[in-house]
């Protein structure tokens, strides 16, 4: 059984780089190395990032895509790294809708979630054209608050990096 574990976390690392190379074509120089150490995040509602930190997380994230290139996506996904805090993560998407990274819910990779809508908008759609329309930016939608089926204003601030995708974390505001 734990082999079978291993397999689907290196697969949940591998399947962003099929997504972007099937989308968009690029053409990747840099292997992922699958010799790290797997951690286990737990989400702690108790401690909630702030919209500040979450847009902090995001810029950070854009910076190591930017200095790494896709291999730093691993980086999302392990403990030490800065970019598993609190309740925060960081989730990475085409330009088209497919979703490439994302640490908590490994499900949604390689989905395209454009068009999905959650209580009547489309905030994925509104990510994509938040970040052509200005490179970075604020998207705010309805979210059902942690424990509870209350819906509150939630945030994500999403970054387009130089390898033409985003990323992106989110916050309750």
């Amino acid at each position: 059984m734990p082999g079978y574990k291993l397999l689907a976390i290196c697969a949940g690392l591998l399947l962003p780089l099929v997504a972007i190379k099937a989308e968009s074509n690029l053409a990747f120089t840099k292997k992922v190395s699958l010799t790290q150490k797997v951690n286990v995040f737990k989400v702690s509602f108790a401690d909630m990032l702030t919209p500040d930190e979450a847009k902090v997380m995001s810029l950070r994230a854009a910076d190591l895509i930017n200095q790494k290139g896709t291999v730093g996506i691993a980086d999302f996904s392990r403990l030490g790294t800065g970019f598993l805090n609190k309740d925060g993560y960081v989730f990475c998407m085409t330009m088209g809708g497919v979703m490439i990274s994302h640490p908590i819910r490994n499900q949604l990779v390689g989905q395209n979630l454009y068009k999905y809508q959650r209580y009547g908008q489309p905030f994925f759609k509104e990510m994509v054209e938040a970040v052509e329309r200005s490179g970075e930016g604020w998207v705010e939608y309805k979210w059902p608050y942690p424990g509870t089926t209350e819906l509150r204003l939630k945030m994500s601030y999403v970054v387009k990096n130089d390898s033409g995708f985003f990323c992106g974390v989110s916050a309750f505001k």
